[in-house]
């Protein structure tokens, strides 16, 4: 049997972004309505482009190996557009920022 692993494909983001991130999370955390939220820690904060869905884990090598050598070292511009909660804004289970991609992978 194969053990899966939930996966997706994410883009890492600068210390710069990733400390702006951490401010508005603690900030989020301190009202009321995010109890059903589950938030993440720092080092997992990334801008997810695609999930891969249960992957096993004997593939997840290779799959890393192939994302790197076709778009590892490229750099991508993108705008923060603005904040939503997932599924929706007033229960979210997820808070999660609307991106504009202006340069490309």
């Amino acid at each position: 049997m194969y053990e899966l692993r939930r996966c997706f494909i994410g883009v890492r983001l600068p210390e710069q972004i990733i400390e702006q991130l951490v401010q508005m999370q603690t900030e989020v955390r301190r009202k009321d309505t995010t109890d059903s939220i589950k938030w993440i820690g720092k080092r997992e904060l990334a801008l997810n482009l695609m999930a891969l869905g249960e992957v096993p884990h004997e593939r997840i090598s290779s799959l890393t190996g192939l994302l790197r050598a076709n778009i590892g070292g490229q750099h991508l511009t993108a705008n923060v557009k603005g904040v939503t909660g997932l599924p929706n804004a007033v229960m979210p289970k997820a808070v999660a920022l609307q991106v504009k991609a202006i340069g490309t992978l």
